[in-house]
This record gives C-alpha cells, structure tokens and sequence, in this order.
C-alpha cells in the first residue's frame, strides 16, 4: 500500500497571487507590496472583493463571458481577513479540514507568510486586517503571549486577579 499523500496547508501560489490581486484591486496597495518581506508599511485591507463584483461576475457568464467566481472573502470576529472557495476550486488545491469532509477557511496572513502548523502568525503592526509579509512575524505559543505581555495587550493572570 503506497504511503498517503498529506494535503497542503495552503493552496498552491498561484491561487494566492490571484487572491492578492483581487484584494489589492479593491485596496491602496499592490500584490507586489503585500509579498515585500522588506517593506515595513502595513497593507491594511479596508475593502473587501463585494457582491456587486460576484453579481458582475456571475451575469457576465450567464451572457457566456467569464468564469465563475470561487473565493469568498470576509472577516471573522477578531477581524482578520477569511478566505474560503467553493466546491469547484477546492476539490483541486484547498485544505480540507480534519475529517476531510469540509474545506476550511483560511485566515489571509497566514497564507502570505505561509505559517507552518503549530506556529503563530504575529503582526507587528497590531493590525489584524494587515496582510503584509514585512509585518508577520511566526511566534511559539510561549513567545507570543510573552510579545502581548511585553506589548501590555494582556495582564498577566496574577496581576488581573489582584
């Protein structure tokens, strides 16, 4: 029996350089500053890719012009910027989760830093809706609750109870 291929945590790169185009479209930076591990800016994401442009999208191929849209963008509770894809894309390049049963969404910094598991994706900046390269930095768990008691964005546990 041939060992099991692991899937990818991320898609492949050329799926994450169309993402950053879209996003930079709708945005005031460009792809190429996101991906700048020198640039030390922020690439604050302030718009996301709308509707309106899925709904363009999607009568555009109903006229028989253009493909149909698969990345969802949005942002979860922490405010950080979530991609997912529907079926289409994802039986091809997208992480599934655990039981494989489901395609799981993926947090855009992690992405661009291409984090590995088990590591943190820091900002720098203390944004969460940054995805620059130059402004993520992979942390330990131990090291960035260290980096938020540094930074005074968490009071350590004897310090809240007194």
């Amino acid at each position: 029996m041939a060992p099991r291929r692991r899937a990818s945590v991320y898609p492949a790169k050329h799926v994450l350089h169309a993402v950053l185009a879209e996003v930079a479209a709708v945005n005031a930076f460009s792809a190429a500053h996101i991906l700048d591990k020198r640039r030390s800016g922020c690439c604050k994401v302030q718009h996301l890719p709308s509707r309106r442009a899925e709904r363009r999208q999607q009568q555009q191929q109903a006229r028989g012009g253009g493909a149909r849209r698969t990345i969802y963008y949005g942002t979860n509770v922490q405010g950080y910027v979530v991609v997912s894809c529907t079926a289409a894309l994802a039986k091809d390049a997208w992480p599934t989760c655990a039981k494989g049963t489901a395609f799981r969404p993926i947090r855009l910094h992690r992405w661009v830093a291409a984090v590995a598991p088990g590591k943190i994706a820091c900002h720098q900046c203390d944004v969460p809706s940054c995805i620059a390269w130059g402004c993520i930095v992979c942390y330990t768990a131990s090291a960035n609750n260290a980096d938020t008691h540094k930074r005074r964005r968490r009071k350590r546990q004897r310090d809240a109870a007194a």
